[in-house]
């Protein structure tokens, strides 16, 4: 376990007991899924590996919160399906990732563009050829120094 804390706890007939919470190193299950072990000593046993995420969700009339808890492809699916609804466009060979940050949840999209290389420049905005004065040709300017550059 990486972080534990030790409380007093109050079981619901009114007894103490001690209880220790404990958070364990995250580690990777597959290359979109991650599992943190976790232990509640003095409650329960052995507790599972914990997948996902827990989201409080609050009810739109009341005023009452619930926690429900949702692994990562259930994430990503509702983010891709809210894009879709709002006709965000997904790049579709983009790799796309999740992270979870200390704000919440970050969509990650990694795409790569090729981008034509631009044609040279031979005429004026009139369609005409371009004609530069003798030597002020652009093959034609070379540095003559260090401090001097192309243009």
């Amino acid at each position: 376990m990486i972080a534990t804390q030790t409380v007093l706890a109050i079981d619901p007939k009114g007894r103490e007991f001690v209880l220790t919470l404990g958070v364990g190193q995250p580690y990777a299950i597959s290359s979109d899924e991650w599992a943190c072990p976790v232990c509640m000593n003095g409650l329960f046993e052995k507790l599972a590996d914990q997948h996902g995420i827990d989201v409080a969700v609050r009810s739109t009339g009341a005023h009452i919160v619930d926690w429900h808890h949702f692994n990562f492809a259930t994430i990503a699916a509702a983010i891709i399906s809210y894009c879709r609804a709002k006709r965000i466009p997904l790049p579709y060979a983009g790799v796309k990732s999740l992270e979870v940050t200390r704000e919440g949840i970050a969509f990650h999209i990694e795409n790569t563009v090729s981008i034509a290389r631009r044609p040279a420049l031979r005429e004026d905005l009139s369609g005409r050829l371009l004609r530069y004065a003798r030597g002020y040709e652009p093959n034609a300017i070379t540095p003559n120094t260090q401090n001097e550059t192309y243009v």
